[in-house]
């Protein structure tokens, strides 16, 4: 998109047309003369903007916390939020009290609408716990270093912690770097320990043989395209193997030709035929992203992104890839039709740990879900237009420039490629019939 925006002092007159042109890649204006440049742009920016907040830790209160200080110092423990997880009806929340609450999703927003506790103590929470949804069984998994526990979802009109039960096979949670659920199989990725599966039931989990070696197994994301199920998992030593599973004969078949992907590092995305390789560097981070092709089993890079050190994760959507860091989170713009163009944003949401989103097709304004340490929150995506702003400028003459543009679509086409724009503008100033001491603006949009 793009907006003409004028900040005057007097009355401006343009014509407005509107086109549609999905990401600017680049764009200049070049003017007819030297004498007097009064327009700059103002380039095109993704930003969140935050709807909703849920304090689920009451002693976070504005008018508790100060009870935990005296004379300076921390009084007491405060609690905080440990996972949370998206289930069809809305999300689910573990504290480190034990405590399950249920965020129902109403109409684009949120509700607290259930909670219970759980038969566990705070120091479970002193290793690393797992919250996992099955949605084909509409089931909820808590995986911990002493026990674990199945919920099975309650219908509508009940609550939804319904019946917990104990499963008595037990998680090193401390050797497991991820965690992925695909329909009935629970995949977990232990580090030189190599890859587990399980296929979860009740009270039980039965572990299904994997005969592909890892030397240190760091992350894994589960796909099916085509009613194949392919594992993508990361090795931090050798790159990445995808693995496929036959639901028939219950084996795994290393899938040898998409196997062979040398990018190494300690997470992976991925969404549709997108992928993502995150690699620590000494100051930075190295982002290789793949493009897959399923129906070929070929692979080439796309892309190569440099981030900030320290990323925590990645969430991915259709245009879009939001890396989680340690010291912020920043926004990279993914399948851009040219490897020399990257762009880059920054989004602020403190104290961030986990974020979802409703719809990831939508480009221009999406619903994102998360929770920080003691908050669940929404924010908004939007993609704010591009403005070309004007200054008032003392020439009594027309000013002509014309604005130049790249971008991944051109207007009335569904295509992605690059499309090169150009139009032509004409500004004059006249004196307005009112005068105000303040200035005034106009803005005219092209969408």
């Amino acid at each position: 998109m793009l907006i003409f925006c004028i900040l005057i002092e007097f009355f401006l007159k343009v014509l407005a047309k509107e086109f549609s042109f999905g990401i600017i890649l680049g764009s200049n204006l070049t003017y007819e003369t030297q004498s007097d440049q009064p327009c700059y742009i103002i380039n095109q920016k993704l930003k969140n903007k935050q709807s909703q907040e849920i304090n689920l830790v009451l002693e976070f209160n504005e008018k508790t916390f100060a009870n935990f200080y005296d004379n300076g110092k921390l009084n007491g423990d405060i609690n905080f939020i440990v996972q949370m997880v998206p289930i069809s009806t809305g999300a689910v929340v573990l504290s480190n009290k034990g405590e399950l609450i249920y965020l129902k999703l109403v109409e684009n927003s949120f509700q607290l609408a259930d909670s219970k506790m759980l038969s566990i103590t705070k120091q479970v929470f002193l290793k690393p716990v797992y919250l996992q949804y099955i949605q084909n069984s509409n089931d909820l998994l808590i995986l911990t270093e002493w026990q674990n526990f199945e919920n099975q979802i309650g219908q509508e009109g009940q609550s939804i912690f319904c019946e917990i039960i104990k499963i008595y096979d037990v998680f090193l949670t401390e050797n497991i770097k991820s965690v992925a659920i695909l329909e009935d199989l629970l995949f977990v990725a232990s580090g030189e320990q190599g890859l587990h599966v399980y296929q979860v039931s009740k009270r039980v989990f039965e572990q299904i043989q994997c005969t592909v070696e890892f030397k240190n197994i760091t992350d894994i994301r589960v796909v099916s395209e085509n009613s194949v199920d392919y594992i993508f998992a990361l090795d931090y030593e050798k790159g990445i193997k995808v693995i496929t599973f036959n639901t028939k004969t219950g084996l795994f078949y290393e899938n040898k030709s998409l196997t062979n992907i040398p990018y190494r590092g300690e997470i992976i995305d991925l969404y549709q035929d997108v992928l993502m390789v995150v690699k620590e560097k000494e100051i930075d981070s190295i982002i290789h992203e793949l493009r897959i092709q399923y129906e070929t089993n070929t692979w080439r890079l796309i892309h190569q992104h440099s981030a900030q050190k320290y990323i925590q994760d990645i969430e991915m959507t259709e245009n879009y890839a939001i890396i989680l860091g340690r010291n912020g989170h920043e926004i990279i713009y993914h399948s851009l039709p040219s490897y020399d163009i990257k762009i880059q944003d920054k989004i602020i949401i403190p104290g961030l740990q986990k974020l979802f989103f409703l719809d990831k097709t939508q480009s221009n304004n999406i619903q994102v879900f998360g929770v920080t340490k003691h908050m669940f929150f929404t924010t908004r995506l939007q993609l704010f237009p591009q403005f070309i702003s004007c200054f008032y400028s003392k020439e009594e003459n027309e000013i002509k420039f014309t604005y130049h543009q790249n971008s991944t679509k051109c207007p009335g086409s569904a295509q992605n490629k690059i499309c090169q724009f150009k139009q032509n503008y004409t500004v004059q100033f006249v004196h307005p019939i009112l005068l105000h001491r303040n200035n005034r603006s106009m803005c005219i949009q092209h969408v």
